[in-house]
């Protein structure tokens, strides 16, 4: 089973062991993997494992001997993604937001197939899991937001994702390598080319706070906020 998509997916939409169509590319998601944090059963997102049945190679995998470089831009890719956005997170009004971008698919030549996301919404109460015991209150189902969150008006919404897929999808990367200089399909999480943590926004202006990852002193909030949870 598959459906057809001209640009970015939400990850909610994205079920275990399903084809997606995205711009006459076949992608190929693998299983959801369980994970269990203070008792709570967080299933993961599943991954993008096949591009037209080619393997996808994630980026922290040791057999990609020379990792993508993005080309075409001045700044770092969150950095490059939070500019392009930055005066439409200046409409929104103060508070702090959550956004992601993840699975960065890139083919054989660098070219980006694929990305998908997690809506921008505002955090209304940023404290409701900074504690063991307020992560139990969770539901398993990670595809549900919290509760307190609210989600940001729709118009505004497409908004941003209009941009944001135009970006996305110029950016150039140079191609991910095998040991033995085959380029490969690759995923790019779990390397620089994830947008992820909170924005920001007092007086119309807006700033990003990346999360740190593998890092210890991430507290249990930002850990959950993270977007392969």
């Amino acid at each position: 089973m598959g459906f057809i998509c001209s640009a970015q997916i939400y990850h909610h939409k994205i079920k275990p062991n399903s084809i997606v169509k995205v711009n006459n590319n076949n992608i190929k998601f693998g299983a959801s993997i369980p994970l269990e944090i203070y008792g709570v059963t967080i299933h993961l997102f599943p991954n993008p494992e096949y591009l037209d049945n080619k393997k996808i190679y994630r980026a922290d995998n040791k057999a990609v001997s020379k990792k993508p470089v993005l080309l075409n831009a001045s700044f770092s890719f969150p950095k490059v993604i939070f500019k392009s956005l930055q005066s439409e997170f200046n409409k929104l009004e103060d508070g702090t937001y959550a956004f992601a971008l993840e699975d960065l698919v890139i083919d054989e030549k660098g070219r980006v197939v694929f990305y998908d996301y997690s809506p921008l919404r505002k955090l209304n109460n940023a404290k409701e899991i900074s504690s063991p015991a307020d992560f139990s209150k969770i539901k398993s189902n990670t595809n549900e937001f919290l509760e307190n969150d609210t989600n940001v008006p729709k118009g505004r919404t497409n908004d941003i994702l209009k941009k944001l897929s135009k970006v996305v999808f110029s950016c150039k990367f140079s191609p991910a390598l095998l040991a033995n200089g085959k380029a490969i399909n690759c995923d790019l999480t779990s390397f620089e080319y994830s947008f992820d943590g909170f924005i920001e926004v007092k007086n119309h202006k807006s700033s990003y706070k990346p999360l740190t990852r593998h890092s210890a002193k991430n507290n249990v909030e930002e850990q959950f906020q993270m977007s392969q949870y």
